[in-house]
């Protein structure tokens, strides 16, 4: 084998290797790309003092990119004169305890499941009143009848 030939077949092998190298790290910036903000947050329920909370998983990276890894979520909520607390969970919902009568301001960051280091831009905020007590207050319409049949109700309907 000549001289010129071995110093080609380097060459190559060398250019083979950084190609390797570049799809290595472009696969791992894959896995460390920001995910995009979650959409669509939106009060789902409010029982008494307890309220969920939906939104919709970002598909994308903030660069637009597919993103199908795993994300946890950080949930935070603010009572208007209040600290600002957060909790972090892996669904798409939450629920979360008021105080009575208080306006709150809740927002919704994606984070990389293997890094918490690695998050997203904030949702848009979703501002939320509680109620004013954490009672359940029935219809005043509605009356309890133990044992009654259906055409009981029928004549109390009418």
């Amino acid at each position: 084998m000549s001289v010129t030939r071995q110093i080609d077949n380097r060459s190559q092998i060398h250019i083979f290797r950084a190609f390797l190298r570049l799809l290595n790290f472009k696969s791992v910036f894959a896995l460390i790309a920001v995910p995009a903000r979650p959409t669509n947050l939106r009060q789902v329920r409010m029982i008494g003092l307890y309220a969920t909370v939906a939104w919709n998983k970002p598909l994308t990276t903030t660069t637009g990119v597919p993103d199908t890894s795993l994300l946890k979520y950080r949930v935070s909520s603010k009572r208007i004169g209040s600290v600002r607390k957060q909790i972090s969970i892996r669904s798409t919902s939450a629920t979360l305890h008021l105080v009575g009568n208080s306006t709150y301001q809740i927002r919704v960051q994606a984070v990389k499941s293997f890094n918490m280091n690695v998050f997203g831009p904030w949702s848009e905020i979703l501002t939320l009143k509680s109620n004013p007590s954490g009672r359940f207050l029935l219809p005043q319409s509605v009356k309890f009848c133990y044992n009654c049949t259906s055409e009981d109700w029928v004549r109390r309907l009418y």
